[in-house]
């Protein structure tokens, strides 16, 4: 029996150490800035997200992000995560078990964005939990490019039964 918490961990440390997808300077320790807090405030960046939540736990981390309304940190680590960043991704794992109300809307939505761009990395990061909200055919023009990524992960893959699940999702089928 495979066990996914675990496996997800070993997935995401691989993944963690490749250059980011998109944006930023990849070359930077701390990942690209994606937006800044306030004109007087650094960047937020995958690093000081993983500072966050080893201080204070994911869970009153996340609580934290969501804290204030629009808070642009939580922002910009949905914009990396949408962007298909495999450093923002793995820094916000952590965060995914505790997604509820707004966090599971937002967060989910923007694992889903990315699922196209970066499957493998997206499913080790929300896990078997998070497949039903992540794997909707839904906004249905993204549905054929998530699905051609999808079938690209190879059969090897630690993530491949997900990867089955999530295309079934996809499908519209009965699991």
């Amino acid at each position: 029996m495979i066990r996914y918490p675990l496996l997800a961990v070993a997935v995401l440390g691989l993944v963690a150490c490749s250059p980011p997808a998109g944006g930023g300077d990849p070359a930077s320790p701390e990942g690209p800035a994606t937006e800044q807090a306030s004109a007087d405030q650094a960047p937020f960046t995958t690093r000081a997200l993983s500072d966050l939540i080893t201080e204070r736990g994911a869970e009153a981390a996340l609580g934290d992000l969501l804290a204030a309304p629009e808070d642009p940190r939580w922002q910009a680590t949905l914009d990396g995560i949408s962007d298909g960043d495999i450093s923002w991704m793995a820094s916000a794992a952590p965060l995914v078990p505790f997604f509820d109300g707004e966090a599971a809307e937002s967060g989910f939505a923007a694992f889903a964005h990315a699922l196209a761009l970066e499957p493998v990395t997206v499913l080790a990061s929300v896990g078997p939990d998070g497949m039903a909200s992540v794997c909707e055919p839904y906004p249905p023009e993204e549905t054929a490019a998530k699905q051609t990524a999808l079938v690209a992960v190879p059969d090897d893959s630690p993530v491949v039964a997900l990867r089955d699940e999530c295309l079934t999702l996809l499908s519209g089928e009965p699991t």
